[in-house]
């Protein structure tokens, strides 16, 4: 069992700052999920043409799902005000994601013996593996008009920037007896 707050931020004002700012950090798990999935079958089905297997086959499958994903962000942020009206804010977000997954496949036609079949199977494998990694940023830019009635605002993000990230697939798909 993984235990972690989903937040942690704060807000400090320095005493001694010329104009009105205020500086700013948040540390957040945004998303975390482990999915672990399988299932199985058997059952008897007619899947082979008949003149290599008369009859019906026993046929088995089973199919299986490890998936996890890990997403942690960090912010810090500055702001000021400007004027009575006026207040501006400079944010930089981190975002470093992983993703691992795993899925495999099997599913098998087996001849009855003595049932005058000319082949023993007929099945397929599918193994396939995934991970990456990485780590962007982006700004924000925020304006802030105060009126009497009325407070105005306008927050501008850049692109995402990928600052580095490695990743890697491999991949097994096999056939028997297939025709």
């Amino acid at each position: 069992l993984n235990v972690l707050p989903s937040m942690a931020s704060g807000v400090f004002k320095p005493k001694d700052a010329k104009r009105n700012m205020t500086f700013g950090y948040a540390l957040y798990h945004a998303n975390t999920d482990n999915l672990n999935f399988s299932d199985r079958t058997e059952r008897k089905l007619n899947l082979v043409n008949d003149v290599e297997s008369p009859g019906d086959e026993n046929y088995l499958a089973q199919y299986s799902l490890d998936n996890r994903l890990d997403e942690f962000t960090t912010v810090i942020g500055l702001g000021w005000q400007v004027s009575e009206h006026i207040n501006i804010g400079l944010s930089q977000s981190f975002l470093y994601r992983s993703m691992e997954s795993r899925e495999s496949f099997a599913a098998y036609a087996i001849p009855d013996p003595n049932s005058g079949a000319t082949i023993d199977l007929v099945g397929a494998n599918l193994d396939y593996y995934a991970k990456y990694n990485a780590l962007s940023a982006f700004t924000k830019l925020g304006f802030t008009y105060k009126t009497a009635h009325w407070d105005l605002g306008l927050v501008i993000t850049s692109p995402t920037l990928g600052i580095f990230g490695s990743g890697k697939i491999l991949a097994d798909y096999a056939l028997s007896n297939y025709r």
